[in-house]
């Protein structure tokens, strides 16, 4: 008889005090399919502040999406030990993020290999990819934002920008509009259709305008990380740090036109959904009450995010008070 058990979704839920990263916080597959996940006991957890007691071997994980592979060893680590905690992992869109030698960024790639033969269904945001992982688009194509007619956003600009809230400055200087990857995806959606070609720093901000039949050009300094690489329809890489109009229009003129990216990737969402869908069923039985959904990780997160921040400033006072007793002796 099959038990009632959990739904673990791992996603990159928002630390306090750090600029929100829209790509991230809408990533997940529970926003999109609720009413069927609900029926189960769901528990969010952040990435970063797993809440391991919760996670039976029974349990379902669902691991995904956003650049959380090969992003940093600790991140590596995080979804392996998920992988040996539980049986039934689904990695759910998730995407590689390797850096070469010379990113803009300064970090290094993962060394820690993941365990891919030992979840039990993947699909990953990146297309062709060198890994041979089978390609399964972001599953914030399914946000209702995109669900618009087209034909009655006027085109108002040539090229729009969408900059990452993340970032202090833009590759590119002399930006005559932008938008952030912090707005509500209402307006960023809006945005895109109201231009012709996107100029954009971020990976989501490419893929929606993507969807959205638009074209996209990145800062060539994005090429430092592989996530950038592997998009299902080709980008151009800007690499001037002024803005100049004539020369991006060209660079899109250049890119094959993006027919149906839309329908295409909800379809394949939907398709990896079914799947998933009979994986759980084979394994685990609803609720049996009506549980409410815990989001207890993001507020444990939070709150952990919170000490750190409090640790570090008492060892500053700390050692500022230290400067000010040897600074007195010496006196």
């Amino acid at each position: 008889m099959k038990r009632a058990g959990k739904i673990h979704f791992v996603h990159h839920l928002e630390k306090r005090y750090v600029p929100a990263n829209l790509g991230d916080w809408i990533c997940s597959p529970y926003y999109y399919f609720t009413d069927y996940f609900s029926q189960y006991t769901c528990v969010l957890h952040s990435d970063w502040a797993v809440l391991w007691h919760e996670i039976e071997r029974t349990d379902i994980v669902i691991f995904g999406g956003g650049g959380l592979l090969d992003n940093s060893d600790e991140l590596n680590r995080v979804l392996n030990r998920l992988i040996e905690n539980c049986d039934n992992v689904i990695i759910w869109g998730a995407g590689t993020h390797k850096y070469t030698e010379n990113n803009i960024f300064g970090k290094k790639t993962a060394s820690e290999e993941i365990k891919y033969d030992q979840a039990a269904l993947v699909g990953v945001r990146d297309y062709q990819h060198p890994s041979g992982l089978p390609y399964l688009p972001c599953v914030s194509c399914m946000n209702p934002a995109f669900v618009v007619m087209q034909d009655e956003v006027k085109v108002t600009r040539n090229v729009g920008t969408i900059k990452s809230a993340l970032e202090a400055n833009f590759a590119v200087q002399g930006l005559p509009s932008f938008v952030t990857n912090a707005e509500p995806i209402g307006t960023v959606a809006n945005y895109i259709l109201g231009s012709s070609v996107i100029l954009v720093s971020s990976y989501h901000g490419a893929f929606w305008s993507m969807l959205l039949g638009k074209k996209a050009i990145l800062p060539a300094t994005r090429l430092g990380v592989d996530k950038y690489k592997y998009f299902r329809h080709p980008v151009g890489f800007y690499d001037g740090n002024k803005f100049d109009e004539i020369a991006i229009l060209d660079f899109a003129a250049k890119l094959p036109e993006i027919p149906n990216f839309l329908e295409e990737s909800r379809n394949l969402t939907k398709e990896f959904f079914q799947k998933c869908k009979r994986y759980i069923e084979d394994r685990i039985a609803p609720a049996e009450e009506n549980e409410t959904l815990q989001i207890i990780a993001k507020r444990n997160a939070q709150l952990e995010f919170t000490m750190v921040d409090m640790w570090n400033e008492i060892r500053r006072l700390n050692g500022r008070i230290t400067q000010l007793e040897n600074s007195r002796k010496s006196q």
